[in-house]
């Protein structure tokens, strides 16, 4: 399941990112986009409530830069908005756990920011 995070390494960019595993009590195994080791030491444990997270397309609603995983084209970068490329990523790899983690995510993040 995508979504958008700060990089804990670089806590000045957001980006894309991918939900590895869903752990007990809301905690989640989040992997940056396009800096993932094999043995999956690079991932980083958030709790499903974190200020953190963020569901796809809150860059793009609210007007932030979103940095793309490493090794995209630069035409595809611009080409394609992420709440379409999340809707076409999601009907091909279906998962209603993941999802309704996601949608708790985003609920939180919309009542946080009103």
């Amino acid at each position: 399941m995508k979504l958008e995070a700060i990089d804990p390494l670089n806590l000045s960019t957001i980006c894309v990112a991918t939900i590895r595993k869903v752990l007990a009590d809301g905690f989640l195994m989040i992997g940056i986009d396009g800096s993932e080791a094999a043995d999956g030491s690079d991932w980083f444990c958030y709790h499903a409530t974190s200020p953190s997270i963020f569901p796809v397309g809150f860059c793009e609603i609210n007007m932030i830069e979103l940095t793309p995983p490493r090794g995209t084209p630069f035409w595809y970068k611009h080409s394609v908005s992420s709440l379409a490329l999340f809707l076409c990523v999601n009907l091909l790899t279906f998962n209603i756990a993941l999802i309704l983690v996601v949608v708790r995510v985003f609920i939180h993040s919309m009542y946080e920011y009103v």
